[in-house]
């Protein structure tokens, strides 16, 4: 039983370790994305804008996914 729950904990802290990291990437998308929003002011529609955000929040969850299926 110990060596299943070692096994068991370094897998659960692998996977903490790699969901900060790919959180961390997901923010920084989505600060560049907020940057570059600032940046264009009255260049670029807000509607496109809101949708770019958008986007980038939801980069974090699809690289999550990615990152997973691709080690499976």
């Amino acid at each position: 039983v110990d060596d299943n729950l070692k096994s068991y904990y370094l897998i659960l802290s692998l996977n903490r370790w790699l969901g900060v990291r790919l959180e961390a990437i997901g923010s920084l998308i989505v600060l560049f994305a907020a940057i570059f929003a600032v940046v264009s002011f009255g260049k670029i529609d807000s509607s496109t804008v809101g949708l770019a955000v958008t986007y980038a929040l939801s980069v974090t969850s699809n690289l999550n996914w990615m990152v997973r299926m691709y080690c499976e």
